[in-house]
């Protein structure tokens, strides 16, 4: 059988789809797992991951945010 490729892409939108209040490392998580629950739903194995994100002034954010995409990273076996 053929592989074939999936690609999964969302946009999130502050004070739509989350709360900056949420924090980073939620929001962070809410972004990444959306788009693997996609992936699921059509029955592909996530391997990798690109994000569009426009990066904050505040650093705190910003390390929270990507410690919240290295956990999900982590329990699905994804690379970056």
């Amino acid at each position: 059988s053929a592989d074939n490729l999936v690609i999964s892409k969302d946009l999130m939108v502050e004070d739509v789809h989350f709360l900056k209040a949420d924090g980073a490392y939620k929001i962070a998580q809410k972004l990444l797992l959306t788009n693997l629950s996609d992936l699921a739903a059509s029955g592909a194995v996530p391997f990798y991951y690109m994000l569009g994100y426009s990066k904050s002034s505040d650093q705190k954010f910003n390390q929270e945010f990507c410690r919240g995409l290295k956990d999900i990273q982590k329990n699905f076996k994804i690379n970056f």
